[in-house]
């Protein structure tokens, strides 16, 4: 009878542990002085609006090594229940800042049983990913081989575009070209330098799409940069200023992507 009672009890402290998506908090973790906010969703558009989460009454910050609440409270609903129409769901947040002990927690909605994944309060929360994004500049860099001694090893590689391979194509070859005739001509005046990046400005791929492509911001500030000298042929001058103009304002993912935006 013991050993039944002893079972029942640990199914109910499974149960009572089992981890929520809809309970989000900061995977990096949390500073101690700094806003301390787990959001919990409720979706109603999207993919995931087949599943419905509605929090209970009480939440709790919970100890993840003594299982003891070291704080209790309600979550409040965002916009008195609105949808956000950025993510389709209803939130609610439960602000949990006044605790500025380190240690390892998660946060439990006490009525339905439910907790978030653990995280950490620490002053340290963002050194791993410090070292891990400044990483990221090692791993990519190209002509330099990452030995494991260094990039660990599962990542370790060898040099990748060496050689002429650095320039990738003639779009890219044609392109220095351009900005070496923009600037040469700038300080020299030599028109042989104008008449060449007039001939080719249009290759540029604003030209070719009307789109200012936010990856190719330095080719568009060279034929900007061309623009504004007084020396530029009038024509070639308007005609870029004209086309990045109308690709600035029409451009889905330019000027319209923010002035159509509406803040949550």
């Amino acid at each position: 009878m013991k050993f039944i009672t002893f079972l029942s009890f640990l199914i109910n402290i499974t149960h009572a542990q089992t981890h929520h998506s809809f309970i989000v908090v900061d995977q990096f973790g949390y500073l101690p002085d700094a806003n301390k906010i787990a959001v919990i969703k409720n979706p109603q558009v999207g993919l995931d609006s087949d599943e419905e989460y509605i929090p209970g009454k009480q939440f709790a910050l919970v100890d993840a090594q003594t299982h003891k609440q070291v704080l209790t409270g309600t979550a409040k609903a965002w916009k008195n229940g609105k949808t956000d129409t950025s993510s389709g769901n209803k939130v609610w947040h439960f602000d949990f800042s006044e605790h500025t002990k380190t240690g390892s927690y998660y946060v439990l909605d006490i009525d339905n049983n439910y907790l978030s994944y653990a995280f950490q309060i620490s002053p340290s929360v963002y050194n791993e990913v410090l070292k891990h994004a400044m990483r990221t500049f090692f791993y990519q860099r190209a002509g330099f081989a990452k030995k494991a001694q260094y990039a660990r090893e599962e990542w370790a590689d060898g040099a990748s575009h060496t050689g002429d391979l650095q320039e990738v194509d003639d779009y890219g070859r044609l392109t220095k070209k351009r900005r070496a005739a923009v600037y040469l001509f700038e300080v020299t005046g030599n028109t042989e330098f104008q008449t060449f990046f007039d001939n080719n400005y249009t290759d540029v791929n604003l030209f070719e799409w009307n789109f200012a492509f936010p990856f190719q911001t330095a080719n568009q500030e060279m034929v900007l940069y061309y623009a504004n000298l007084e020396s530029a042929t009038p024509g070639v001058a308007s005609n870029i200023r004209n086309v990045y103009r109308d690709a600035m304002r029409n451009g889905s993912e330019n000027f319209p992507s923010i002035n159509n935006f509406t803040a949550p």
